[in-house]
């Protein structure tokens, strides 16, 4: 297990930017592979056919919280405290997460019948399904990966486990497969990726075991998060049941186009937060004022990297989407442009859940997770059949609006961050920086898209500059980063 541990001499800062760095790289690398497939994809299927696809998906992932459990977290919490029991927490959480898979698949089945969806879209939903027995067997290792802080391992998994993926689509899209063909990808490349796990566990010499103690633990410790996630997961996938069953395959086609270049662009708020949480608790009970600093600095960054993507989207949504995915999606670009700011709002509140799970506030999330399910489906229930894809982009703004309104103000209640004037005056910079930004976007209105999104980038942060937004210790922050990937 030596093999695997980090120093600990390293400091808070050096291992959480070594760390970043990690899940950056494999993002950065993965990402952009992943999300070029999904436009050729889209281009491939055409929007009636790729609405299909990708509800298959996303009915599966809401299954996927079951095989999950909620074990990455607290496994990954468990281990960084009690790292001589690596062994024993990864086998027990494999075999959980093995009983809960098949069980995961089965209700894929069950409920893909009981609505009654046409053969052609169970199908897919039965392939994409059979992977959640080998998609939760991954997580397990990756949960042992992040409670050691050596996020190398997930990135080298992670890279292998997407770049296969994208492989095997391309072949099939060269080969002209059809669209069940196409589907096998996700069980394909998380077996490659579970070959790739069982290596790295073995080299380093950690023999998995079952604890049956250990298993009640967890199973207990988790099931707060699970309801949580459980809940979460409906209101963000509910959207695609209402649409395909109201408004057909070609409504969700366009709204999960538009939804996948959001999810590929959250990847830089999920790779940070990944690297913070396993310290969060530790942080709580020993020093409260490295967890405030780190809290409200990632906040900080978050805020001023989410609020121009959030603008930018706004403003050049059709642009976009005609660019990327071609002109039978220009509908969907009014989606682009509500759920781009549901985006920004993910930015913060996925720290904020975070934050509160890592300091032990789990039912706290619960209870604000719950009031969003049921805001979401109650205005799904109204605005989609009025309003389509219009309708249930509005009700994921709002919907997500409620946790990044909430939680700070009970975060606060324990960690205290940064004054109030200090967040007012960074907000109004900022906000002053993004508006020129917009506005010089609008000028070049007959230039190409990509130097428009250039342009704006650098006016945008050299106003972030020029008003002091970005200050000494940002910069000192950043060096102490920069020596932190070198660890």
């Amino acid at each position: 297990m030596t093999g695997i541990a980090p120093s600990l001499a390293c400091s808070l800062a050096q291992r959480v930017a070594k760390n970043t760095f990690f899940l950056l790289l494999s993002k950065i690398v993965t990402h952009p592979i992943s999300f070029i497939v999904e436009i050729y994809l889209a281009r491939y299927l055409d929007v009636a056919l790729y609405g299909k696809y990708t509800f298959a998906f996303s009915f599966v992932a809401i299954f996927s919280v079951i095989s999950d459990f909620s074990l990455v977290a607290i496994t990954s919490r468990e281990v960084n405290k009690y790292r001589e029991k690596a062994g024993i927490y990864l086998g027990t959480t494999l075999t959980l997460r093995f009983i809960l898979g098949v069980v995961a698949f089965f209700m894929v089945i069950v409920f893909i019948n009981v609505l009654s969806y046409p053969r052609e879209t169970a199908l897919i939903a039965y392939i994409v399904g059979a992977s959640l027995i080998v998609t939760t067997l991954n997580n397990g290792f990756i949960a042992m990966y992040n409670g050691f802080e050596r996020m190398e391992y997930t990135t080298i998994v992670t890279i292998i486990w997407k770049a296969s993926g994208a492989i095997y689509i391309i072949a099939m899209i060269l080969l002209h497969r059809g669209i069940f063909i196409i589907a096998v990808s996700a069980f394909l490349s998380a077996a490659i990726a579970l070959a790739a796990n069982i290596y790295f566990s073995s080299r380093n010499r950690i023999k998995p075991s079952f604890k049956m103690d250990v298993a009640k633990y967890l199973m207990k410790e988790t099931f707060p998060i699970f309801l949580s996630s459980f809940v979460m997961i409906i209101y963000l996938r509910i959207s695609n049941i209402f649409l395909s069953k109201v408004k057909g395959d070609i409504a969700v086609g366009l709204y999960n186009s538009a939804d996948s270049l959001i999810r590929a662009m959250l990847f830089f708020p999920a790779s940070v937060i990944a690297a913070l949480f396993p310290v969060i608790g530790t942080l709580y009970v020993d020093s409260i004022d490295s967890l405030r600093r780190a809290y409200s600095k990632t906040a900080k960054y978050l805020f001023l990297i989410g609020l121009p993507v959030a603008l930018g989207g706004s403003v050049l949504g059709e642009e976009i989407m005609v660019f990327l995915f071609g002109e039978s999606f220009r509908s969907g670009a009014i989606v682009l442009r509500i759920i781009v700011w549901q985006m920004f709002f993910m930015y913060l509140s996925d720290l904020y859940g975070n934050t509160l799970v890592g300091i032990g506030k789990q039912k706290i999330v619960f209870y604000v997770i719950c009031l969003c399910t049921i805001t979401n489906i109650a205005l799904n229930s109204v605005l989609i059949p009025r309003f389509g894809i219009v309708g249930a982009s509005v009700t994921m703004l709002i919907t997500e609006f409620i946790p990044f309104a909430i939680h700070p103000l009970i975060i606060h209640r324990y960690i205290k961050y940064a004054k109030t004037n200090e967040i007012i005056s960074v907000v109004a910079r900022a906000a002053a920086a993004v508006v020129l930004m917009g506005c010089i976007v609008n000028v070049l209105g007959g230039y190409h898209l990509l130097l428009r999104i250039g342009a704006g980038t650098i006016i945008y942060f050299s106003c972030l500059s020029l008003f002091r937004v970005i200050k000494n210790d940002d910069v000192m922050l950043f060096r102490d980063v920069m020596r932190g990937i070198r660890v």
